[in-house]
């Protein structure tokens, strides 16, 4: 190859390293787009948290924040049952919000039993257990789940349960084959059949009754959802606000996240697992938690990195920026007083005398880590998000900090990833070896061990049937009618249970939290009407200072300072 080929072959690789780098960067300041917003604080500035979803309404804004952030969008369902006990929230707040919501919706039947409205408040107003199958098996058989009734059931609709499987259970015992279902033996024949002497049925207490129903209502739905299986194996799966949920399924429809960047979407369960991080893998398989030795050194890292000189030590090499600066300072041998910073040394001197360049790094790390690009910008939010605060830090003071002694340099987020991702690395392979006693290849680990790690099925038939089985106690449905229902029913039945996830729950929970406020106040501002009449004036401004005035007025001009005076008091505004 002559030298002028070499030259061109190096300028072209120089300018593809170039078009990889501009399009890493775009990426990136795509992702600090979700980053907190707030620099060092030297005034009390309001920060809108959800600020990149400020194009969506408020509940698909707080879901979508809390699917990106992990963090609950609501508060915990336990807490809203708890003000409905104390009447913060009432019955009738809940019937109103529910018809509001479900609309034309609310009167359909379902499996013939009752509408969608009343399924629903149930579910709202009646509080239901809900556990992993050991949990559930411990519960069933050492408490009174099976042999009384819940505390909510009314006296009558417990009579009514009673006698109708005690009717039944008679004519069973003589033999009437009318009550056989589908053809095969009658569930209310094999739980008289192991329940006690058939015998003595005519002899049996109050008490022996209704634990003979209750008994009788869980085989009845425990079968029923072995015939509803197909529906609900196929759409179980954990709550899209990154709270423990593994009952519900969540709606297909009105999805909140419709329209959304891939990397917002891709952190939840609707894209499966693109984009989840190998951590998050790990933590579930083994319990172990890399971040924990990650961030112990990126947040003391950043700091340094970040000082406007009041530390007694400056950072070595922070003019060279922030990969180079880490790069020095962890390769060196007084680095490395444990085994994990004694790998994290090795790491950073193999890249130091590779001589890696930035967008060399982070394509290696990604390479390594089994990314590929369809997940590219998921995975990249994801890392960046994993250190919100410190990565908006840097992104911030590297875009928005004129003011400070010592700005970070251009490309300090750029260099904050690389870094992050060689931490990851490192520590993946330590805590692995560590706790699984061997690693394979980083870049079929997420597979491997999501596989492995599945272990027990916290979905498994008991769960849910055991929602059915509270929900028949306060609903009344009696176990014969459930006995009777076809394959089709229960699939619907099963399905609008599910559907009700909850998310939505607690969404028509805070609903109604909020309509009881709003209500109170405007009731108190219509007495006040009657009592004495008054004006009241709220004075508002937007981020501008701009007044409603002058939105009144149509005045949207940039320089608003001359226009017209706040109104301090209703003297003033007079």
């Amino acid at each position: 190859m002559t030298s002028s080929t070499q030259d061109a072959s190096t300028e072209q690789s120089g300018r593809s390293d170039d078009t990889a780098l501009r399009r890493l960067r775009q990426t990136i300041e795509h992702c600090a787009h979700f980053l907190p917003a707030q620099g060092p604080i030297t005034v009390f500035v309001h920060h809108n948290t959800l600020h990149a979803f400020e194009d969506l309404g408020f509940d698909a804004r707080v879901q979508a924040g809390g699917q990106l952030f992990g963090c609950h969008a609501y508060l915990p369902e336990e807490r809203y049952r708890q003000k409905l006990q104390t009447g913060r929230i009432r019955v009738a707040d809940l019937e109103a919000v529910l018809l509001e919501d479900l609309g034309d919706e609310a009167d359909r039947l379902v499996a013939d039993f009752g509408t969608r409205y009343a399924l629903q408040l149930a579910m709202l107003q009646f509080p239901f257990h809900t556990a992993a199958r050991a949990e559930l098996q411990w519960l069933v058989a050492e408490t009174d789940a099976l042999r009384s009734f819940r505390v909510e059931v009314d006296r009558p609709v417990r009579d009514e349960m009673i006698a109708q499987s005690r009717e039944w259970a008679l004519r069973t015992q003589k033999g009437d084959d009318s009550l056989t279902q589908c053809g095969s033996v009658s569930v209310l024949a094999d739980a008289l059949r192991q329940f006690g002497r058939q015998d003595t049925i005519d002899s049996w207490s109050d008490k022996t009754w209704e634990a003979f129903v209750l008994n009788y209502l869980w085989r009845v739905c425990g079968n029923g959802l072995q015939l509803a299986e197909g529906v609900h194996s196929a759409n179980t799966h954990t709550s899209s606000d990154g709270a423990s949920d593994p009952h519900v399924v969540e709606r297909t429809s009105d999805d909140p996240f419709a329209g959304q960047p891939a990397n917002v979407v891709a952190s939840g369960s609707a894209a499966e697992h693109a984009g989840r991080r190998h951590r998050d893998v790990l933590l579930a398989t083994t319990g172990e938690d890399t971040d924990l030795l990650v961030h112990d050194v990126l947040i003391n890292f950043c700091a340094a990195f970040l000082d406007q000189g009041f530390a007694d030590w400056e950072l070595p090499n922070r003019e060279s920026g922030l990969l180079v600066s880490f790069l020095t300072l962890y390769g060196k041998s007084f680095a490395a007083p444990t085994r994990w910073l004694a790998d994290l040394r090795n790491e950073t001197r193999r890249i130091a005398d590779a001589k890696l360049s930035l967008l060399a790094s982070i394509t290696e790390s990604l390479a390594l880590l089994g990314v590929d690009d369809s997940e590219r910008e998921s995975f990249i939010n994801q890392s960046l998000l994993a250190l919100r605060g410190w990565a908006g830090m840097i992104w911030q003071m590297e875009t928005n900090a004129e003011w400070a002694p010592h700005p970070a340099p251009a490309g300090s987020l750029v260099e904050f990833l690389a870094v992050r991702l060689i931490l990851d690395r490192v520590a993946l392979e330590h805590v692995a070896r560590k706790a699984l006693g061997v690693v394979g290849p980083l870049e079929t680990f997420r597979e491997t061990h999501r596989r492995s790690g599945q272990g027990e099925d916290h979905n498994t038939l008991d769960e849910p049937a055991f929602i059915v089985f509270q929900l028949a106690q306060v609903r009344g449905w009696k176990p014969g009618d459930l006995e009777a229902l076809s394959r089709e029913q229960w699939q619907v039945l099963v399905r609008e249970i599910e559907s009700f996830t909850s998310l939505e729950r607690r969404r028509i929970y805070h609903r109604a939290f909020e309509r009881k406020y709003r209500n109170e106040t405007l009731d108190a501002v219509l007495h006040q009407c009657f009592v004495r009449p008054f004006v009241v004036v709220f004075r508002w401004c937007d981020a501008k200072e701009r007044r409603w005035t002058d939105y009144l007025s149509g005045d949207e001009s940039e320089d608003l300072e001359d226009a017209v005076p706040h109104a301090s008091s209703l003297e003033d505004f007079v």
